[in-house]
């Protein structure tokens, strides 16, 4: 499981590493949410409409970056694996 809290910029995306899916959990800061592959190509843009996400069931196994930017506009960039 992998968290941050700063400045009440707060999110957790677990499991990782899975074999199923990823689950994003924030509060209402972050803005936008948008998983890249390592060769930085859009994978997917999540719609945050509650404060619980799942996301990435049907990516292929592999490490992928996902990019949370809040309403401010500081970002956080965390790394996730799919087995």
């Amino acid at each position: 499981m992998q968290s941050t809290e700063e400045n009440n910029l707060f999110f957790t995306i677990s499991p990782s590493p899975t074999q199923s899916s990823f689950l994003l959990f924030t509060n209402n800061t972050i803005e936008k949410a948008t998983v890249f592959d390592l060769s930085r190509r859009v994978i997917e843009a999540l719609s945050l409409q509650t404060s619980e996400t799942n996301f990435g069931e049907n990516y292929l196994s592999g490490i992928y970056l996902v990019r949370l930017q809040s309403n401010d506009g500081r970002q956080e960039v965390i790394k996730v694996v799919k087995e």
